[in-house]
């Protein structure tokens, strides 16, 4: 299969993890790849099934009964293509590995800065695990990636009784970390942080709790005890409600 490069420009959000396309922005990228790529659907669903197939041998199997393959010019579908795309990637690896991100939230001292990319590429912006295929407009549909469909959170049910709930845990899980004997040092680093959660509502209130959730303090000697992951687990939403 003879492999091309496709400069293309797609839209991008008005802002990081957003769905509102409102302002036009654009951005440019170059999908590197194989010309054509044969996706495979879940004729119920509408989901991608599987790897795309990209040589003679795959395209020779049969199909699962629920299961219809579509083929992709790539040359006419550049963005399609670099989302559903499985073989390596060294443009996009070069870029991500080398682009400066900014601070989107300045935290007060001992907080953490919240930071986004400064420049985007298509995959952090595109959600490539849920692409679906329309049969009645036979085209495909690629999710925008958002706080709601990546995350499971909607930063509007965010409030400050779930931050105050997490910073709890958070005061919580430090219970028997520190020892009267522990270096002065770390027993202060210890005190400190502590300190900052008990503050935290008050101190990083002009940001809102879900900002905020995402400014809390980081243990000293390693990250948080329950992981970011969990930072609003208590809230997170169904696939229904996005």
């Amino acid at each position: 299969m003879p492999k091309i490069r496709k400069e293309f420009s797609y839209s991008i959000p008005n802002e990081w993890y957003s769905d509102d396309f409102s302002q036009g922005k654009t951005d440019t990228w170059t999908y590197e790849g194989p010309e054509y790529l044969t996706i495979e659907i879940d004729t119920v669903t509408g989901k991608e099934a599987g790897w795309c197939l990209y040589n003679a041998e795959e395209l020779e199997r049969p199909c699962a009964k629920d299961i219809k393959r579509y083929t992709i010019d790539c040359k006419e579908n550049p963005l399609v293509c670099e989302i559903v795309n499985d073989q390596g990637r060294d443009e996009e690896r070069d870029f991500l590995e080398s682009r400066e991100w900014k601070i989107l939230h300045k935290a007060p001292e001992g907080y953490e800065d919240v930071e986004i990319p400064v420049n985007y590429c298509p995959r952090d912006l595109y959600d490539e695990f849920n692409v679906k295929f329309d049969f009645e407009k036979q085209e495909f549909n690629i999710p925008i990636r958002t706080w709601k469909t990546v995350e499971k959170i909607d930063p509007d049910k965010v409030t400050w009784e779930h931050l105050r709930r997490r910073r709890n845990e958070l005061l919580f899980a430090t219970d028997g970390q520190t020892d009267p004997n522990m270096p002065a040092e770390l027993l202060a680093e210890w005190e400190r942080y502590r300190q900052l959660l008990r503050d935290a509502p008050t101190a990083l209130e002009q940001f809102g709790p879900f900002w905020a959730g995402m400014m809390l303090p980081e243990e000293p000697e390693g990250d948080t005890a329950l992981g970011e992951e969990d930072i609003f687990v208590d809230i997170a939403i169904d696939d229904e409600d996005v």
